[in-house]
């Protein structure tokens, strides 16, 4: 009897938001318990966030098909996973959501550091000019998103972080909020963010700067310092005959 005993109990059902985060990060990462997904999958969770990651992940398992004979998704299926478990922890651990409203992602942190040419840099300096740095998140619409959520290419707008720093500093962005309205009109690929970076327009009304941009899901830049090149638009396009 002990040995059946040894062979068959478990520790105790996770039931709280950050122990089904935990299970999904487990099974993601391929070290959660033999029957843990099993459990996961098959269970009807009365707490409408833990239902709502369920059914994030069953969205994964069709969107994301896996490539062999075993398994639940892709790679790049997993990462949706572990997108899904951060959202989940982010929504519980926040102060603010008390309705139980769909989890919001918060990032612990991630910055930009743009550097600048020399003649750039000489030139914000000289006029005492600062630098914008603009992140903006976005989705792709799932199968009947509401129209009023779309811009103008079609995709689903969720929120937008901007610093204004000066030559030499970086732009930290701490506690990203998404609109949880428009969170929930995505499908299962999860946020993107674009980052671009443009003069202040403190000492003239036109951009001064050619820059690099980003583009990625948005869990390429958690925890992540981006580095952006810039340098004069004179630079990059210098006019002929002078």
């Amino acid at each position: 009897m002990k040995v059946l005993q040894l062979l068959f109990s478990r520790n105790p059902a996770p039931k709280t938001e950050e122990e089904i985060a935990l299970l999904i990060e487990g099974f993601a990462n391929g070290t959660g318990g033999r029957w843990d997904w099993d459990y996961f999958i098959s269970t009807q969770f009365q707490i409408e966030r833990i239902k709502w990651a369920q059914e994030e992940c069953f969205k994964v398992e069709e969107e994301f098909p896996r490539t062999g004979r075993t398994g639940w998704c892709n790679e790049q299926g997993l990462n949706r996973l572990r997108s899904i478990a951060s959202e989940l922890r982010a929504a519980a651990h926040s102060d603010s959501d008390q309705d139980g409203s769909l989890p919001v992602a918060r990032s612990p942190q991630f910055s930009v550091d743009v550097q600048l040419s020399d003649a750039a840099k000489k030139k914000l300096v000289d006029d005492k000019e600062t630098i914008i740095v603009l992140g903006v998140f976005t989705g792709h619409p799932k199968e009947g998103a509401e129209a009023r959520f779309l811009d103008k290419v079609g995709q689903v707008l969720l929120g937008e972080v901007r610093r204004e720093i000066r030559p030499g500093e970086i732009a930290t962005f701490e506690q990203i909020n998404l609109n949880p309205n428009a969170l929930a009109q995505i499908d299962s690929q999860g946020p993107w963010v674009f980052i671009e970076v443009f003069s202040g327009r403190r000492s003239s009304k036109d951009n001064l700067l050619y820059s690099e941009d980003y583009e990625g899901g948005f869990e390429s830049v958690l925890g992540r310092t981006m580095v952006l090149h810039c340098q004069l638009i004179a630079e990059r396009f210098p006019r002929s005959g002078r």
